[in-house]
């Protein structure tokens, strides 16, 4: 495969599922592109040169070859930058990190560059890899997605901008709320 095809962007990593019995199919929030969903073959493998750098969370530089047809691209190679293993300190941290991964998701088309949601969801995961999530924190995520996409200013109910736009927010969110310190 020709290099000059190859396309690469700092990303982390936001969802897994397999893909037969040796390989990955993986969800990536990227600086350059956007949500960008990538075949991984063989990762799951004994000898997999991905071994060790497909977590969920993790920061890397990816490099892919992108899909002559439809969306699912194939991996070639992976650079860990940063695992945040902060966030596997807790469940709530898990839960919370989980959360702002899934409403980046639902809120972001494939393969369109969203560099400011990106920067957004680094330093609130690299924050949440540090600090206990705390109601405070969630809220000011979600009016910060809302104000990025327009459909509001902070402070001034994100998530209800949120749920107008897209008829609902990720499940997590209320077992995420129940598991909160109250504010």
């Amino acid at each position: 495969l020709s290099r000059a095809r190859m396309q690469n962007s700092r990303a982390t990593l936001i969802r897994r599922h397999l893909l037969g019995e040796t390989s990955l199919i993986l969800s990536w929030c990227t600086e350059k592109s956007g949500l960008v969903r990538t075949a991984a073959k063989g990762a799951r493998g004994p000898r997999s040169g991905f071994a060790g750098k497909l977590d969920l969370f993790f920061e890397a530089e990816i490099a892919w070859v992108p899909a002559r047809r439809g969306d699912l691209h194939v991996l070639r190679e992976v650079v860990l930058v940063y695992a945040r293993l902060g966030l596997r300190a807790s469940y709530v941290q898990s839960l919370a990190a989980a959360y702002f991964t899934s409403l980046v998701e639902l809120v972001a088309e494939t393969d369109t560059p969203i560099p400011e949601l990106h920067a957004l969801l680094v330093r609130a995961l690299d924050w949440l890899a540090a600090h206990p999530p705390t109601t405070a924190a969630v809220i000011r995520f979600e009016n910060r997605v809302a104000e990025l996409l327009g459909l509001g200013k902070p402070d001034h109910g994100g998530a209800a901008g949120l749920l107008d736009m897209f008829h609902r927010l990720p499940s997590s969110r209320r077992q995420l709320f129940k598991e909160l310190p109250a504010m």
